[in-house]
């Protein structure tokens, strides 16, 4: 249509894209909200690994209780490194551990003791270990652990604030905790 000089008016179409100061400002924006999210996400993915490692120990536990029960023998579970045999560190549950029928009670597998359950190493920033000198836990036929009194530390090393424990009495009843049992904060050697 034209305008009242003669010249025909075309409208212009809208800018499609953005300047150069939005996209600097939407960056900036980001960055910040990166930073903010990125510390928590570390946070949420270390306690989530915690939990993880924690909630395996315990059905592990309450899986040896129940095949000592059942199956009227002892139980053993123990820290190894190569699936087979106890390594005998209390230090090292975080590499792996595994439970089996112990037939003879020697607190070691031999070829002819069924493997129940192994675990496989845990996430490499979480150590877990057992209170010193508890090398394995062992389940007698009535469900008991006697003998087997042990806190189960689960540690995060870049987060102390996460750390957690497993506590076993005697009985063979197993318990989550976030203090030791003296009510102390949980820490790893």
């Amino acid at each position: 249509m034209p305008d009242r000089h003669g010249a025909i008016y075309q409208p212009q179409p809208p800018n499609a894209g953005f300047s150069l100061l939005q996209w600097i400002s939407t960056l900036a924006v980001g960055a910040i909200l990166l930073t903010i999210a990125i510390p928590q996400w570390g946070h949420l993915a270390d306690n989530n690994a915690i939990l993880t490692a924690r909630s395996d120990m315990l059905a592990m536990l309450q899986m040896a209780r129940l095949k000592a029960v059942i199956e009227r023998q002892r139980t053993t579970l123990c820290p190894t490194d190569d699936h087979t045999h106890c390594n005998g560190e209390y230090q090292a549950w975080h590499k792996g551990y595994m439970l089996f029928i112990d037939l003879d009670g020697d607190k070691a597998r031999d070829p002819n003791e069924s493997l129940i359950r192994v675990n496989s190493p845990i996430a490499p920033h979480i150590r877990l270990q057992s209170s010193k000198g508890r090398r394995l836990i062992r389940y007698q036929t009535d469900g008991s652990a006697w003998g087997s009194n042990v806190t189960l530390r689960f540690c995060s090393d870049p987060r102390p604030s996460l750390n957690r424990a497993i506590i076993l009495y005697g009985g063979g009843r197993a318990r989550l905790s976030k203090t030791l049992s003296n009510g102390k904060p949980v820490t790893c050697d």
